[in-house]
């Protein structure tokens, strides 16, 4: 017998590098083209800089880096999804956003690419966490 009741949670679906994530897209504003990036002095390696947005200026990261994996190579495919975490905007750099992804407790629905075959939902504490 399946419930009915089942909560649909929404996650934004991305790629870095060839592997597969997805956060709560309750933290995304919105998904921006990569612009210019200011590097800064003295900051962890997975801080990239900063980049203007809208009225003001958001840091950007690369969780690729926290991760462990290699860093990201910017193409045309490069994006910035800017979230809110902890009432702060900042910018995570991702090499392609994928589509968004709906989870229910029993199963997930990925749209526009079908043919994944696994995501790896992050925690959006841990990956951002300085």
């Amino acid at each position: 017998m399946s419930n009915s009741n089942n909560v649909i949670i929404q996650y934004v679906v991305f790629r870095l590098g060839i592997n597969i994530y997805a956060v709560d897209i309750g933290f995304m504003e919105e998904v921006i083209d990569l612009d210019e990036i200011v590097e800064l002095p003295d900051v962890p390696n997975h801080v990239k800089g900063v980049t203007k947005y809208r009225a003001s200026v958001i840091p950007i990261l690369s969780i690729n880096q926290k991760l462990g994996l290699s860093g990201i190579e910017y193409s045309r495919s490069t994006r910035i999804i800017v979230v809110t975490y902890r009432e702060e905007k900042i910018g995570i750099l991702v090499d392609e956003l994928v589509g968004i992804m709906d989870k229910t407790d029993e199963n997930m629905q990925v749209r526009i690419h079908s043919n994944i075959q696994h995501v790896e939902l992050l925690n959006i504490d841990e990956v951002l966490r300085f």
